[in-house]
């Protein structure tokens, strides 16, 4: 329905079905992207941040919040959401680097203090990886 330009007709559908079936994969991430096309942000962060708060190592969950932010001109979580994928697939140096420029573009304290805590993070998973190796 996305692909056939008939989102309203997308979300009407997906709405009930996500709410019955909370965790099912298939049904938020289509919601999430048909509110995201329908440019409802709000509503498509809100079921996507559930959806990886209970799902934090799923990719394409990440893909779509990257694209989401990108849309929404959210610079901080957009590059928060990279450094977190980037740390899914184990380049925790690249992931460190991304989510100190998520760093520079955070604004509240809070995130400012999350995303210093993440780089922490992923220096020592750096270290512990670089290790591993030798």
């Amino acid at each position: 329905m996305i692909a056939l330009n008939k989102t309203d007709e997308a979300i009407k559908m997906l709405t009930p079905l996500q709410r019955q079936s909370p965790n099912n994969e298939v049904l938020t991430l289509n919601l999430v992207v048909s509110l995201q096309t329908a440019k409802q942000y709000q509503q498509a962060e809100k079921i996507l941040a559930l959806f990886i708060r209970t799902h934090p190592e799923h990719v394409l969950a990440h893909l779509i919040a990257i694209d989401l932010y990108k849309q929404t001109k959210n610079k901080a979580k957009e590059h928060a959401h990279r450094a977190q994928l980037l740390s899914l697939k184990g380049l925790f140096r690249k992931a460190s680097q991304e989510m100190g420029t998520a760093l520079i573009y955070a604004q509240s304290s809070l995130d400012q203090a999350r995303y210093s805590a993440s780089i922490d993070l992923y220096k020592k998973q750096d270290i512990r990886l670089s290790a591993l190796q030798k």
